[in-house]
């Protein structure tokens, strides 16, 4: 059994597998049961921490996960756990048919031991994500940690999710009657709320900037901040085509994956080469911990060159993309220059209408200083709020993120027509840059030739270089 499924481009999909067909017919559930605990007892072996020991510390349902990883699929299928006054921020999942049917077959005691422990509702195994809203760059006191394992061990399942895709902190329970106790406990002993799931703004996440990194070149902490201070209702109330993501990377090294997985991003960068401390450079090769030569070679643009004469390495701001490679490589000799500011780009996605896409460049360059960069993030926010966002919740389809619309828009029409550009005190300069940035700026592989070469026309006219 299969069926066609119609685009809205006007053609079939072609043969599509139905459910039925990617689920295997189980005709001897035992010998699936008998094949996942061989799993399990596998993934205890080695030297080095096993999950599985640990989880079986827990009440989660082991069994179905190694049925899940013998059968190739997922165990879970999609459900739902209303809670009254959250809108958003729990995530409900149900044993799929076939795991179920399996389980209770090939292993009936199971079942069981999940009535012992409270995991049933409706007769059916249920596992929730209560999504938690984490602080910035995962800080976090030790008075609050041992809150929310207070609350994960008494009101779930034991296992606590501290880093992942979305930022937030996922208490992984399933006991229907104590999921509404767990979001009254988060609201009364946290400081946070519960939230970041469905179509709204899911937890916007930040590198630790300043606070641990030489690299920064601005406060990726009051950024954060701010986006909360602004945009409380649309992290707790579904109100969108689908979901939104922030994410403020301090430097190009891009350490939370800004760049594949938020619609609207701002990462740091600067202008011209960068700082280079030619005595410090000097001592680390004399001892050995770099080598000039290497560095050199390594650079993806051959921005770098070493003069044997006068032990200098030199750089060519026209040439260097800020890939980081030699600051990496040779810091503190090497940090970026002084000429700091943002980036700012758009529609970078791992799930969404048109599949997954890295993020487009907007602005290539805005300048910070400690004096404007208040007024440059009230500025941001002020774009998304009332220019992309109010479009894109106007025009967008179901399931299509930002970065779909300005491809379906094409990019041109989406950065006259939604951004109108940027405002002229904080981008525009009277004199030509130091470098041609905005030739190598523009990362738009699914955009044409055509469209990408207007951009930089546009661009060229709006910074006033000939």
């Amino acid at each position: 059994m299969s069926w066609k499924v119609p685009t809205r481009f006007g053609y079939y999909t072609g043969s599509a597998p139905s459910p039925e067909e990617i689920w295997p017919d189980i005709k001897d559930p035992k010998k699936v049961v008998e094949k996942a605990r061989q799993i399990i007892e596998e993934m205890k072996k080695g030297p080095w921490p096993s999950f599985v020991k640990e989880a079986e510390k827990s009440q989660y349902p082991l069994l179905a996960w190694a049925i899940g990883v013998a059968l190739g699929r997922s165990p879970w299928d999609t459900g739902a756990s209303p809670v009254p006054g959250v809108y958003s921020g729990l995530l409900g999942r149900v044993f799929h048919a076939t795991v179920e049917k399996v389980i209770r077959e090939g292993a009936p005691e199971e079942y069981k031991k999940y009535e012992e422990w409270g995991i049933l509702f409706a007769g059916k195994v249920y596992e929730v994500h209560a999504r938690i809203l984490s602080p910035p760059a995962g800080f976090m006191s030790t008075t609050l940690m041992r809150v929310i394992c207070e609350i994960t061990d008494k009101l779930g399942w034991g296992i606590l999710q501290l880093r992942g895709g979305t930022g937030a902190m996922p208490v992984v329970m399933s006991d229907q009657s104590k999921v509404e106790r767990l979001v009254m406990a988060v609201r009364l002993l946290t400081p946070t709320d519960v939230g970041g799931s469905g179509d709204v703004l899911r937890t916007w996440t930040c590198c630790p900037g300043p606070a641990s990194c030489p690299f920064a070149c601005y406060d990726t902490l009051m950024w954060w901040e701010e986006v909360g201070k602004r945009f409380p209702d649309w992290a707790t109330y579904p109100q969108f085509p689908y979901k939104i993501k922030f994410k403020f990377s301090g430097c190009p090294i891009d350490c939370i994956k800004a760049l594949v997985g938020a619609d609207y991003i701002v990462i740091g960068t600067w202008l011209g080469a960068p700082q280079i401390d030619q005595e410090e450079f000097r001592k680390m090769v004399k001892t050995g911990e770099v080598d000039p030569k290497e560095i050199v070679e390594s650079c993806p643009t051959g921005a770098l060159t070493w003069d044997e004469q006068s032990l200098e390495l030199k750089c060519d701001p026209r040439k260097c993309v800020k890939c980081m490679n030699c600051i990496i490589r040779a810091n503190p000799a090497i940090l970026p220059g002084k000429n700091k500011g943002v980036m700012i780009l758009i529609g970078g996605t791992i799930k969404s209408r048109m599949g997954p896409k890295m993020a487009a460049v907007l602005i290539p360059f805005i300048r910070i200083t400690p004096e404007n960069e208040r007024k440059v993030l009230n500025w941001f926010l002020d774009l998304v709020e009332k220019k992309i966002v109010a479009k894109w919740a106007d025009t967008a389809f179901v399931r299509e993120r930002v970065g779909d619309l300005s491809i379906r828009m094409t990019w041109e029409k989406f950065v006259k027509e939604v951004v109108e550009h940027p405002a002229p005190d904080l981008v525009i300069r009277k004199e030509p840059p130091p470098e041609p940035y905005y030739k190598d700026a523009i990362p738009f592989a699914m955009i044409p030739r055509d469209q990408k070469w207007k951009y930089v026309e546009a661009l060229k006219k709006a910074l006033g270089v000939s």
